[in-house]
């Protein structure tokens, strides 16, 4: 199958990696050129020409409508398959025109679609799903359909709402602990044992515990999707509170750091 992925930041490179070694023929674009693992183009027009599927892979929703204007959408080979992977509002997809438009989040860091262990929220027509399905198949685990256009990006957002909070309250939990003079090594070992500390925290109680706080989904990201989350609570008539109180602290957090794991440093 021939791909194209635009944008090639960590989930790109990512998924452009993972579709070219399972032999589909991958042709990527970055707004910012530089060296990259597979072959490029240098528009986003010339890289979705002859694409069978089309992977949509920016920070948020203003990147994407700047992206998916009318002359992109009219180089498309007919009956291509539009993916907008990103995590955005569902409006944000559904504005689209185009017919063949479908939304396929990543449940799931970089490294889970290298290692073929993500999944896929997707919304869409189901023909459009199943074109596209043998590809995210090559890609992660399991595919969920969630429903109509949009559907698939609020299943994202309302996981992401789990991720961004469940850590942070990890990172609560973390700060309080220390502050009674427990030990690193004790929180670690009890954190990585509970059966209270879910599943997504677990994963990121290193990079809290860690001062350089590594990783790759930046506090400003984590902050967009919680604020999606709120639109998309305001729209439903609900007044959230777990939301509101991890954008706060990720508000709070000062300087530069390579994963919202920082949050810790809010406090």
């Amino acid at each position: 199958m021939k791909v194209a992925v635009l944008g090639l930041g960590a989930m790109g490179t990512a998924l452009a990696g993972r579709a070219a070694s399972h032999d589909h023929e991958v042709v990527g674009w970055n707004r910012t050129p530089r060296e990259f693992d597979v072959p490029t183009a240098a528009t986003a027009v010339e890289a979705v020409d002859g694409a069978e599927v089309v992977l949509v892979v920016v920070a948020d929703g203003a990147a994407v409508e700047q992206l998916c204007t009318g002359e992109l959408l009219g180089a498309l080979a007919p009956h291509a398959v539009l993916a907008v992977v990103s995590t955005v509002a569902p409006e944000t997809v559904t504005a689209i025109a185009y017919d063949h438009v479908v939304d396929a989040p990543v449940i799931g860091a970089p490294k889970a679609v290298e290692t073929g262990t993500a999944r896929y929220v997707v919304g869409g027509a189901d023909g459009d799903l199943d074109r596209i399905e043998p590809l995210l198949t090559d890609l992660g685990t399991s595919t969920l359909r969630c429903g109509p256009l949009g559907a698939g990006a609020v299943m994202k957002i309302v996981a992401n709402l789990q991720l961004v909070a469940g850590v942070a309250t990890m990172a609560e939990a973390v700060a309080t602990a220390r502050g009674h003079g427990i030990p690193d090594e004790v929180i670690a070992a009890g954190f990585q044992d509970f059966p209270v500390v879910s599943a997504a925290s677990r994963m990121r109680l290193s990079a809290v515990l860690d001062p350089a706080h590594p990783g790759w989904f930046g506090a400003a990201l984590a902050s967009k999707d919680l604020r999606l989350c709120l639109d998309l609570a305001r729209a439903a008539g609900l007044e959230l509170g777990m939301a509101p109180a991890a954008l706060a602290l990720l508000e709070r957090l000062e300087g530069d750091w390579p994963d919202f794991a920082a949050v810790i440093e809010s406090l």
